[in-house]
């Protein structure tokens, strides 16, 4: 099985692009209705916190999964067949993928 780079690079940006998106969009939300100004003081916002935790680790979640999977299967198939810049492109997409989702989880305890 011969994997298309450049197709799976732009369908990993596009999958990077939908999930900023929604996320930005439900966190942005979440915390405009969380302000505390905004909101009187006998509302818990408990359950807002929980939507975006369980939000930011979906994204995490599933950035991983679309940049690693592939990225392993890369990796594995350009060391089967000694191409070195399969390799390297594979390596590059898991490390890619991880630091994005790590960064997306971490964006979540950083600003909320």
């Amino acid at each position: 099985m011969k994997i298309n780079v450049k197709k799976a690079g732009k369908n990993i940006i596009k999958a990077y692009a939908t999930v900023a998106v929604i996320a930005n969009t439900i966190a942005l939300n979440v915390s405009a209705s969380a302000l505390p100004e905004g909101m009187p003081d006998n509302v818990d916002t408990s359950s807002y916190d929980a939507i975006v935790s369980i939000v930011f680790w979906a994204a995490g979640i599933i950035i991983a999964s679309a940049s690693m999977v592939p990225g392993f299967h890369a990796m594995s198939e350009g060391k089967a067949n000694e191409d070195k810049r399969g390799f390297n492109s594979g390596l590059t997409a898991v490390i890619v993928g991880a630091v994005c989702s790590i960064a997306c989880v971490a964006v979540r305890y950083i600003f909320f």
